[in-house]
């Protein structure tokens, strides 16, 4: 799933685009929290509970320019975007097109890359999930938090930007591998999103977040109880991966993605 966020300016590190973008890539690394569906490949469970994720952040290593570190650089004006992201892309690619056929926005493979061209900005770690109802309820929940750090104050806006990638990431490669029960040490991580106390499970910090944004967002607010039973049951890939039991059989396996097939047909959650 993506999901594409548009801004109005973008002249500024404190425009609507720089809001944006630092509150994008802060909150990026514990999306897989909520949407991780992905513990199987070719019949096995993987350990890695978003393996989708885990194959997109590494199927670009001749030119790993592409996807760079999957949390995008701190880049809050056009300007910017283009020196520290675009250019660093163009160039890398130059030995293999040398022509220039793929200088646009779309060959960055960044986990959110901005969109110009239609003033936006898409989110592409979300893995689909069994229904719609679940996709538009997680949706919203991401688009509530989102808007609330957005229209928090400068001092938090700076706070924000001031993110490198590397601490980003490292938060990201744990929420890959263990999804909503990924422990988060980094304490000024957690005080950045306005929790106290550490470590805390990437599925406790969303049920603070959702406890704070949602009721106030009436978007959320109608998936209200979709979004508590999703954040009850976990991710999807953990459900996955308890309702296949221990050694997942293919017998169990087989099973199991039929269930998900009904609930795809009938617009219900899996497992709650």
């Amino acid at each position: 799933s993506h999901i594409n966020l548009p801004f109005g300016t973008d002249g500024h590190a404190g425009s609507e685009f720089g809001r944006l973008h630092a509150a994008i890539r802060v909150l990026l690394p514990i999306l897989p929290a909520l949407t991780a569906s992905t513990p199987i490949m070719e019949g096995r469970v993987t350990g890695v509970r978003d393996h989708r994720l885990e194959v997109y952040r590494t199927n670009s290593k001749k030119i790993p320019e592409a996807a760079g570190k999957v949390i995008p650089e701190r880049a809050f004006t056009r300007e910017d975007y283009d020196r520290l992201i675009f250019q660093k892309i163009y160039k890398a690619f130059e030995t293999h097109d040398p022509e220039g056929v793929l200088r646009h926005e779309w060959c960055n493979s960044r986990g959110a890359i901005a969109r110009f061209t239609r003033n936006a900005i898409e989110i592409r770690v979300l893995d689909v999930q069994e229904c719609p109802k679940a996709d538009i309820a997680i949706a919203a929940l991401i688009v509530a938090v989102l808007r609330g750090m957005c229209e928090k104050g400068d001092e938090h806006l700076t706070a924000m930007q001031a993110w490198e990638v590397e601490p980003l990431h490292a938060i990201l490669l744990e929420v890959i591998r263990d999804a909503e029960d990924a422990v988060i040490t980094d304490s000024a991580y957690l005080r950045m999103l306005g929790i106290s106390g550490s470590p805390r499970r990437a599925g406790e910090v969303w049920k603070v977040l959702a406890d704070r944004f949602v009721a106030h967002d009436p978007q959320a607010n109608a998936y209200g109880a979709t979004i508590e039973a999703l954040l009850r049951r976990g991710s999807l890939s953990g459900a996955i991966v308890r309702a296949v039991g221990e050694g997942a059989p293919r017998e169990a396996v087989r099973g199991v993605y039929e269930e998900l097939a009904r609930c795809l047909r009938e617009n219900k959650v899996f497992g709650v």
